[in-house]
This record gives C-alpha cells, structure tokens and sequence, in this order.
C-alpha cells in the first residue's frame, strides 16, 4: 500500500456504510421523483449522486470478498429480483444496475486472476533478484481482458441495461489498478491510489453525460444532460477513509434496492386514490 493511500485513508471521515448511506437516500429521492413528482428535475438531480458511489463500493468489495461465487449470486440475484418485479409491476422488461454489475463483476474477477498471472513473482524473478514482468505474460492477459470485454458487450447491444456499457466499466476500471493482493513493480505503485480511482471515475460520469442525452434541461443559458451530476458523488469519495463501517448493514443494502421501489410504488398508490377522490 502506498504513503499516498495511506495518508488518504487517514485523512478522510466518510466510512464506506455512511457512503452508501447517502446513495441510498440519493436512490430514493430520484426514484420518489420519478415516480410521484417526474416534471421536478432537483430529484433526479439529487439521485445522480447513487450509482458513482455504489459502483465505487461494488469495486471495493471485490478487494475485500472472501467467496467470489457468493458474492457474485448475490449481486445477480438481487438484479433478477428487480427484473420480475419491474416485468409484473410495470409489463415491461428492464435490467437493472444489478444485473450490469454482475457482469461487472465476472471482468473484475478476470482480471485478477490475469495481474495474478502477469506479477506473479515466481515467474518474474531474475537471477539476479530483479523483479521483470515477462512480456508474453503481459500481452496474453491483455488479450484474454480485451476478449472478455467484447463479448460483455454482446448483451449490452440487445437489451437496455440500466446505465448501460459504460456503466459496466466502471467497477472494472476501478478496480483495474488495485494491487492489493500482489507485488507490483515500484513503478506501478502510484496507480494504486485513491486520487487515480477518483480521476477514472470521474471519467466514466463524462462519459455517461455524453452518451445518454435522455433528461436534457437548460440552466443560465447551457443545454445540461441530467448524468452530468454523477460527478456531484465525486467530492464524497475523496472523503472515503477506506473503513467499512457496521458490517451488520451489509444486507441491507442488497434488499434496499427492490424493498425501496415497493415502498414508493405504495406511496404513490395511496396519492392516485386520495386525489381520485
């Protein structure tokens, strides 16, 4: 771990349960206007703040996960269950950010294993004690990664996943440089910092403003996609001190996400039938 993360650890007060916290409440107040007040932009305003931080911990808890499999049916399982409820509740077919992120979270875990194979330090060992990354290694991973990402897009091109492809990077590149479990050339270290995964993620949230045009409005003279807010989650991770928080809340958060849009679709029920009256 590098003196630049470790000092940013140190530095920040946001533990990653208040995080999610605010994205939670951030999910519901988008989804409340959605649903009950969908002319009122401040709450889809409001909600962008969601997915960069829930991407963001979708990535850290790939570092920390101790059963991959589980993690992973959790994640989908979660995604599935949304999609029946929306295709009751609504007759429509929707994919969640649930089920982008379990593709997610099959690259990550690619990728892994693939900077296990490439820094494993066993093969890259010199004689004389010289730590080389072999560059077949290198460029077979890189291969086995570029493959991987294009056949993730196949299911992006036929169905509209929620918040898309380039939603589906974001945990993938967050993760991209996490070094955690290995030994890196000294070189590479830098890349390992909170300030690179802000910088990458700050990226993603451009690049959602620029390809989803849904949502536009005008504010002192400027044409605005709403999905340039994203960024807004931005300043809230600087602040991350890469701690947990209560462990006790982690399925909590899973149910959330289906528990939160029952909830609205009954307050939004009992508004049609008093004002029916």
């Amino acid at each position: 771990m590098t003196d630049l993360m470790q000092s940013t650890k140190q530095s920040g007060f946001l533990s990653g349960t208040t995080l999610k916290l605010i994205a939670c409440i951030s999910m519901f107040i988008d989804h409340f206007g959605l649903v009950v007040f969908p002319k009122i932009m401040i709450f889809r305003i409001i909600g962008r703040l969601a997915f960069p931080i829930f991407a963001y911990f979708i990535a850290e808890g790939c570092k920390y996960t101790r059963n991959r499999l589980r993690h992973f049916l959790l994640i989908f399982s979660v995604g599935v269950i949304y999609f029946f409820f929306y295709l009751i509740a609504y007759k429509q077919v929707y994919p969640s950010v649930f089920l982008t992120f379990s593709i997610s979270l099959l690259n990550v875990y690619l990728i892994d294993e693939m900077k296990k194979f490439v820094f494993a330090p066993k093969h890259n060992i010199d004689a004389d004690g010289t730590h080389r990354v072999k560059f077949w290694r290198l460029a077979l991973a890189i291969c086995s990664v570029s493959v991987a990402l294009v056949l993730s897009y196949i299911p992006f091109r036929y169905a509209k996943f929620d918040y898309g492809y380039i939603g589906m990077l974001a945990p993938v590149l967050l993760a991209l440089f996490d070094f955690s479990k290995i030994k890196v050339p000294k070189k590479l270290e830098f890349l390992d910092t909170g300030a690179v995964r802000i910088l990458l993620l700050a990226i993603i949230c451009i690049a959602l403003s620029i390809r989803n045009q849904n949502l536009k409005f005008e504010i002192f003279g400027f044409v605005c996609t709403v999905q340039i807010f994203n960024v807004l989650a931005l300043p809230l991770l600087v602040f991350y001190n890469g701690k947990v928080g209560v462990k006790k809340l982690k399925y909590f958060f899973y149910a959330f996400y289906p528990v939160h849009l029952g909830v609205i679709m009954g307050i939004k029920m009992i508004i049609d039938w008093c004002t029916a009256k």
